[in-house]
């Protein structure tokens, strides 16, 4: 595509996912450095709330590259558009290598998962679950089982760190909830990066992709800013067609009027769209 042109070795701003254009912003080094706290502390629940595309799954993946060993199984499942009986197989199915029957019935699979939850702890590991996009799982039968788990103890406490994550609602949610509230360790707010952050992000993926030279200007970047709003998933995408752009004008650098150009893919309602309000430091 454009890489040739900006003497890239591969994309900078692709989609997929790559330890090594990770940028460690000072909200998501914040998140990782308290979900690895807890786990290591042996807590229950955690929360990390984000809008969309602000980097929940990248905080993730990070955070399993920063456990040690001891710390097995780590599971972690998207759970949008699943069923609890969906849901609490796959649980079990990735918690352990024995096949749990897909017609497993939801105490079934519930009573499995937590039969190899004890005996994981009883052979000195720590099981961590994280269930993804959490704001859509509305079965009750799902929420009852994970109130449960959370009771699950031994005298390093709990046996399973499980981390909720979700946009903003599923914090007023479990908030508002009196039974959720006393049994959350923490609730985590990821926010989006700065004006500066935005600009070493840019930097860094452009430096990962092989950049020996400047290719965005400083003022084309404070565009993408302002247009993403800090938000990783929009920066990436205003960049990948500012880049794409420029190649096919054979610009010598990206200018504020490259990224313009692009600025239809960033809808009218997420510009509007401000920032969250704190639900918790």
């Amino acid at each position: 595509m454009y890489e040739a042109y900006w003497e890239l070795t591969t994309r900078p701003f692709h989609r997929g996912w790559d330890p090594d254009y990770y940028f460690p912003a000072r909200g998501h080094e914040a998140c990782l450095a308290r979900l690895a706290y807890l786990i290591q502390s042996r807590e229950g629940v955690a929360v990390l709330l984000g809008t969309s595309g602000v980097g929940k799954s990248t905080v993730v993946r990070i955070l399993w590259n920063r456990l040690s060993k001891n710390i097995s199984p780590r599971v972690h499942l998207c759970v949008g558009g699943l069923s609890a009986q969906d849901i609490l197989v796959l649980l079990a199915r990735h918690a352990d290598e024995e096949e749990v029957p897909w017609t497993s019935s939801p105490l079934e699979a519930a009573e499995f998962l937590r039969e190899t939850l004890s005996r994981n702890a009883a052979a000195g590991r720590h099981a961590v679950i994280v269930l993804d996009d959490a704001h859509l799982a509305t079965d009750s039968r799902l929420w009852e089982f994970l109130h449960s788990l959370s009771d699950l103890r031994d005298r390093n406490g709990a046996i399973v760190t499980t981390i909720l994550v979700g946009q903003m609602e599923l914090g007023r949610r479990l908030l508002q909830d009196s039974a959720w509230e006393e049994r959350l360790s923490t609730v985590s707010i990821l926010r989006a990066l700065s004006r500066r952050e935005t600009h070493q992000y840019v930097e860094k993926r452009l430096t990962a992709a092989g950049a020996t030279r400047t290719i965005f200007v400083s003022h084309a970047i404070d565009r993408v800013y302002e247009l993403s709003g800090g938000i990783p998933s929009k920066i990436n995408r205003l960049c990948d067609l500012a880049l794409l752009v420029g190649a096919a004008e054979e610009a010598e650098v990206i200018l504020p009027e490259h990224v313009e150009v692009v600025a239809g893919e960033i809808t009218p309602g997420e510009l509007d769209r401000g920032e969250p309000p704190a639900l918790a430091a």
